[in-house]
Parts: structure tokens; sequence; C-alpha cells
């Protein structure tokens, strides 16, 4: 969704390909197929003419993931945080990055 939120900050309304989404994830078109079907379901991405799309929900939910890649980066490289987005909630349990959770 990284790839996604850039190219839509890069150039509004564009749209991506299955091509250049599988070639940026350095993964073949079959295995990308199945993730994208699956972002559409949840209602984060939509196809059409100009290709994907985030949502602007999809667009809010990559804009969270952008920006605690970023943090991460920032502490301890681009190799950690580009692994660490890959774990579902990795990035929440780490000390003083993502959302800021209430003591109790």
């Amino acid at each position: 969704m990284r790839f996604l939120k850039e190219e839509e900050v890069r150039d509004p309304g564009r749209g991506v390909t299955l091509e250049e989404i599988a070639q940026e994830s350095n993964l073949s078109k079959e295995d990308v197929a199945p993730v994208l079907a699956e972002l559409e379901r949840e209602g984060l991405l939509e196809s059409g003419e100009k290709g994907f799309q985030l949502t602007s929900r999809g667009s809010g939910e990559a804009q969270g993931i952008y920006q605690k890649h970023k943090e991460v980066e920032h502490l301890w490289g681009h190799k950690v945080a580009h692994t660490l987005e890959h774990y579902e909630g990795a990035l929440e349990i780490l000390p003083g990055i993502g959302p800021k959770r209430k003591k109790g």
C-alpha cells in the first residue's frame, strides 16, 4: 500500500497497473492479484480504467503505514522499516512508534 500511496501523492488520480505493483513488489502478477482482490473486498482499493487506486479509507490506512515507516526508518534505517512494515502489528508494538496508547 505504501507504493500506491506514494503514486497517489506523486500523480493524483493516475492509478497503478497490476504490472507496476508486481514489479515494485518483486513478485509475480499471479502472486499480487489475490492480494489486490482482498484489498478491494476490504474497501481499501478500487480498480477501474486507470488501474488500481486507493479508496479514501485505503488512503488513510496507507498514510498511517507510510508515517510509521518513516519514523522507523529515521531511527533504524530503511531496511528495518521495510522489513517491519510487512509484519502485521509490528510497527504498533515499538515504543514511541504509531498510535499512542492509554496507560491504565
